[in-house]
């Protein structure tokens, strides 16, 4: 139970006296009702800057009282902070010590065999340690029970009677939540903030790659870029073209392994243009060009829909014609089981053995740069120019948003396009050097970084959004705290 403690006067000093007493700071606190209570005494503070000598100020009326001892207290600027206790019969407090280097003491407390008081020490580049010293077992009661031996789950609860001297608190899963300094939480300068399983944060934007062949490393044409997906084990997908490979990273931009796009019953690999993951998990979907082949009065490449284990093993294949002078994408309908692909001047989606379920034309002049599928089955493509379009399942373009310019808002040869949570549009604005995000309705929401040439755009699960650059060769992760409108 805290005194009802009220300010007493400000002395008044000469100027004389002023000068000396620079340096400290003194208040004295008195209770208002309880100069005939044994029970409660109030506190004394000084506050000492640099290396000047400690004053303590012990209040009136307190040689008398067998139950409580008046604490004193002492803030140093640059020595350590010292916390010490008259002697009690009944109930010693804590003594707490912070320094850089030396381990804490606690004071002697030998003439109480029942409580034993405990030492806590923060130490400079070392993890803070807590916990009472050997001690008998104490009575247990409501206020100052303490257990030796806290279950994995519980939060330490031994110093909750003043929990300004709980300096640390073991957290054991994300569920635990930090609970000794609720009272007080400025006394938390690094308390955890427990998060959603495998989404640790990450508070700034990770990039990784570039040009080569090594692991790690990306390889490409002029002028075309780098697909990526993102699974729901947060394992980041890369087709590095001209390697003739697909590159697994994890979220925190960490090289995991690589597994070359052969293709299945022929001996060879093939260019992966476009990656997306599969309804199944463990699995992969991956577009890409193989050799030249004639339709028509056209040459073509031969193209190839790659299905894969996650660790690269080729599971099966279909075929499609590819227009050379183009680059490809592809996407799945997790809704519906369907392979969307766009090439060209064309969107088709296919069954999972390769039969044609519809085809449509699109009106661009510069071929499709992405496609993605939203919650209703709608499909939603960048046209490579300078607007998203829009198509429900039978292939029937129902919305399309999108100028061409570089204000805000304004689109110069989009490419890649993804969805977050929230269904807002994420759209790699790749000649104007940005990524940027619009509500479902079209309208500009705001620019979610800037990055020299963005390509392939694809979101995590716990919000991470992965964004290629064509330029840099490089991937970036960008933290969900910097994703979200």
């Amino acid at each position: 139970m805290e005194p009802n403690a009220s300010p007493g006067p400000k002395s008044n000093k000469s100027d004389d006296s002023q000068t000396s007493a620079d340096a400290h700071d003194e208040a004295s606190f008195r209770p208002a009702d309880n100069i005939n209570n044994d029970c409660l005494q109030p506190y004394a503070v000084t506050r000492c800057q640099q290396d000047d000598e400690v004053s303590i100020k012990m209040p009136e009326n307190i040689e008398g009282n067998p139950h409580t001892h008046p604490h004193a207290v002492t803030y140093q600027k640059h020595d350590g902070i010292a916390i010490e206790s008259a002697d009690c019969d009944v109930v010693q407090p804590y003594a707490v010590k912070y320094e850089d280097e030396t381990v804490g003491d606690s004071a002697n407390n030998d003439g109480n065999p029942g409580i034993q008081r405990s030492a806590v020490n923060h130490q400079k580049n070392e993890e803070p340690f807590l916990g009472p010293l050997n001690c008998a077992t104490a009575a247990s009661n409501n206020i100052n029970d303490v257990s030796t031996s806290p279950s994995s789950n519980d939060v330490l609860h031994a110093l909750d009677p003043n929990p300004m001297y709980a300096a640390a608190d073991i957290i054991n899963n994300a569920n635990d939540f930090l609970h000794a300094l609720h009272p007080n939480p400025m006394y938390v300068p690094n308390a955890r903030v427990p998060t959603a399983h495998g989404c640790d944060v990450k508070p700034e934007k990770i990039t990784f790659g570039g040009q080569g062949k090594e692991p790690g490393k990306f390889l490409r044409k002029k002028d075309y870029g780098f697909g990526v997906a993102v699974s729901a084990d947060n394992e980041i997908f890369v087709t590095d073209r001209d390697n003739k490979r697909v590159q697994v990273f994890s979220m925190n931009g960490t090289y995991l392994r690589l597994f070359p796009t052969v293709v299945p019953g022929e001996s060879m690999t093939m260019f992966p243009y476009s990656v997306t993951l599969d309804v199944g998990p463990g699995y992969l979907w991956v577009l890409g060009k193989g050799e030249y082949e004639q339709r028509g009065s056209d040459m073509c490449y031969k193209g190839h829909v790659v299905q894969y284990s996650k660790n690269g093993q080729p599971i099966k294949k279909f075929d499609v014609s590819l227009i050379i002078s183009f680059y490809p994408v592809i996407a799945m309908d997790v809704r519906n089981n369907k392979v969307i692909v766009g090439d060209g001047y064309t969107i088709t989606m296919f069954d999972p053995n390769g039969s044609r379920f519809w085809s449509s034309n699109v009106r661009t002049a510069f071929g499709i740069g992405g496609v993605i599928w939203d919650k209703e089955g709608n499909i939603l493509l960048t046209d490579g120019c300078e607007n998203v379009q829009k198509y429900n399942q039978s292939g029937v373009k129902i919305f399309e948003f999108g100028t061409d310019g570089k204000a805000n808002g304004q689109l110069d040869s989009p490419k890649g396009i993804c969805l977050d949570s929230s269904c807002h549009i994420i759209v790699a604005n790749t000649k104007n050097n940005r990524v940027d995000m619009f509500t479902r309705q079209g309208e500009f929401v705001r620019t979610i970084v800037d990055i020299i040439r963005p390509w392939g755009v694809a979101m995590g699960p716990c919000g991470e959004l992965v964004v290629t650059s064509s330029h840099t060769y490089t991937v970036t992760i960008i933290p969900r705290h910097m994703v979200g409108p």
